[in-house]
């Protein structure tokens, strides 16, 4: 009897003996690898896995739903903001029918300086997906799932600002974008300005918020828009119809700012407050100001939009500021224009 309590004892301090050991062995790896999770490790392992799926096609078995290339990682210090490793709540998309190299070092811009826990999706053509992992650089983005490649539907094609408006106020896009809720949208001519002292979630609480344009609202060429948002304006209007009963020249982005004061004034009438939850909430053009420009100057925004359409004296001033500017680019049927040293070339 006195051997087997006695192996019991033994048996227990053993067990005790391995736990403080593993204890000690985990603080100590954690303490000189501080990302390190069981989480990550067991992504880490599994890495593999998603390696064949990196380009997804937007037909196939899925209904025409575009897929993610790849999962994002989870931020070790903003886990919040995921639901899991390719679910999210806020995106950035850029949208290029055709791949252009002077593209790439933009895309890789803004998602540095919108960090990890905002994936960056470019939706391109089918036949252009493959020239986006000729950059190492983007490669290794695409590998970790902070940029994403989708293919956008095979008819369409962005021939004019009729097919773009077209597209934008269909839908699909912003369907294909679920679960998330907040929605930066940039062009190539557009930029963040990693000096800037305000980030896009400072202005996460509006529903639209773009560059402030005299008597014209927001234009979307950098915008945050809810996703949420933007489908009770399709639930509720139809572009062509009303483009054609109000404004025949009207743009998507005019039309959206417009549609959202509508709902936002019929919600003040029924008492509800701009930033009671759930109501439509729109900034004021001081705070667009401070989000974005274009044709309305303010000296330290957060983002530049259309530089090419800048003075030159204008130009200059960003230099200092804002010197990513310079890789903005524009493009035209048949050939592009870049803004290398701050110059306008076609």
């Amino acid at each position: 009897m006195a051997t087997s309590v006695e192996d019991r004892q033994r048996r227990l301090r053993n067990i005790v003996l391995a736990a403080i050991l593993f204890l000690i062995t985990t603080w100590t790896y954690k303490l000189s690898h501080p990302d390190f999770t069981l989480l990550s490790s067991y992504t880490g392992r599994n890495k593999t896995l998603h390696s064949s799926n990196l380009y997804a096609s937007s037909s196939g078995e899925d209904g025409g739903k575009p897929r993610p290339t790849s999962k994002p990682k989870l931020g070790s210090s903003h886990e919040g903001d995921y639901f899991n490793g390719s679910v999210f709540n806020k995106v950035a998309v850029i949208i290029e029918d055709s791949y252009r190299p002077e593209v790439v070092p933009l895309i890789l811009h803004f998602s540095i300086v919108l960090g990890s826990t905002w994936p960056v999706i470019v939706y391109t053509s089918i036949e252009s997906v493959p020239s986006f992992s000729s950059s190492a650089a983007l490669s290794r983005y695409l590998e970790s799932g902070l940029i994403q490649v989708r293919t956008l539907p095979q008819s369409v094609l962005f021939t004019d600002l009729r097919t773009r408006n077209k597209f934008m106020t269909d839908t699909w896009i912003w369907e294909s974008l679920a679960p998330a809720e907040h929605i930066l949208l940039f062009h190539s001519d557009s930029m963040l300005c990693g000096n800037a002292a305000k980030s896009v979630e400072d202005f996460s609480k509006y529903d639209l918020v773009g560059l402030p344009v005299q008597d014209k609202g927001h234009r979307g060429g950098l915008s945050l828009r809810k996703r949420s948002s933007v489908l009770r304006v399709l639930e509720n209007w139809e572009f062509e119809e009303t483009k054609r009963r109000e404004d025949e020249q009207i743009s998507e982005d005019h039309w959206f700012h417009e549609k959202l004061r509508k709902l936002q004034e019929d919600e003040s009438i029924e008492g509800i407050d701009p930033e009671d939850e759930g109501a439509i909430n729109l900034p004021t053009s001081e705070i667009t100001q401070t989000f974005s420009v274009e044709s309305i100057d303010y000296p330290h925004p957060l983002g530049l939009h259309r530089v090419h359409k800048w003075k030159e004296d204008q130009r200059g001033k960003l230099d200092d500021w804002c010197p990513e500017y310079k890789l903005c680019s524009v493009k035209k049927t048949g050939k592009s224009a870049t803004l290398g040293n701050g110059k306008l070339s076609w």
